[in-house]
């Protein structure tokens, strides 16, 4: 069993105190025995006295406390909060207003030109206008005239039709093909379809059978009537179709029957106002 070393120690301190007790002693009293004696050389050395050796006390190890790990304490991480998104509302798209396209406007069908104020003037039919203004536009072009050819004025036109009016000749109601034709005759922008009408032949179908309906007068005829101001029209039996031409078996259809209404019509009120009557 190992003694502490504290136990050691004091062992070693006693032990040493009772050797030094003893020499003084010793000493002392060797002193004293000098001094009374008479000094006498003993001629055998007296021995020394050998110094009984102090036991060394094996020290008992003293344990080394081994230092117990402290277990460092763990810090506890705070926990963080974990911010919540606010959701941020998705904005509302503002519509934006498609621009509607302009529709495009259909073209609708020019009507014929209002009269001007001297046919309404001289009393005439619309229908009478109309042929006066057909004339007017399509003297000037015909190529199959005599030298130092000049047109007719409007006014002279007019003068010739000054007792058609709307009595001794109405307005009628035109077909599509009919109407086709007068409108393009009287535009004063498409100069291209007189000229086809009042150059070259005369006969230039669907076009010259359908002005003659109308008007109930043939185109050449209406040339020499109101461009070199011969004579009157030919009256009622004047507007044919080339199919009754030398066939006396012909029945004529009611455009055609209507038709030689309108050239009496037609001759007798330019008859009148060539008269002066």
């Amino acid at each position: 069993m190992l003694l502490p070393k504290t136990t050691m120690i004091v062992l070693s301190v006693y032990l040493l105190a009772g050797c030094s007790g003893s020499k003084m002693q010793f000493m002392q009293e060797s002193d004293m025995k000098s001094q009374s004696a008479p000094i006498v050389v003993d001629p055998t050395p007296t021995p020394v006295p050998t110094a009984t050796p102090v036991p060394v006390v094996d020290p008992t190890p003293v344990a080394t406390p081994v230092a117990t790990p402290v277990a460092t304490p763990v810090a506890t991480p705070t926990p963080v909060a974990t911010p919540v998104s606010t959701p941020v509302p998705t904005p509302i798209a503002t519509p934006v207003s498609t621009p509607v396209p302009t529709p495009i406007a259909t073209p609708v069908a020019t009507p014929a030109p209002t009269p001007v104020d001297d046919c309404a003037v001289n009393g005439l039919s619309q229908k009478a206008c109309y042929l006066a203004k057909v004339m007017e536009l399509g003297c000037p072009l015909r190529d199959s005239v005599p030298a130092g050819y000049k047109a007719p004025s409007r006014a002279t036109i007019l003068s010739y039709l000054k007792r058609c009016d709307a009595n001794a000749y109405p307005m009628t109601t035109p077909t599509t093909a009919q109407w086709n034709v007068i409108t393009q005759l009287i535009d004063p922008n498409n100069a291209s379809f007189r000229q086809y009408i009042f150059t070259g032949l005369y006969y230039k179908p669907p076009y010259t059978d359908d002005f003659k309906k109308y008007f109930g007068i043939e185109l050449y005829n209406a040339e020499y009537v109101f461009c070199d101001n011969y004579g009157v029209p030919p009256g009622s039996g004047s507007i044919l179709p080339k199919e009754a031409i030398n066939n006396d078996h012909y029945v004529m259809d009611s455009d055609y029957k209507a038709a030689n209404v309108y050239a009496q019509e037609l001759q007798d009120c330019v008859y009148a106002s060539k008269a002066g009557k």
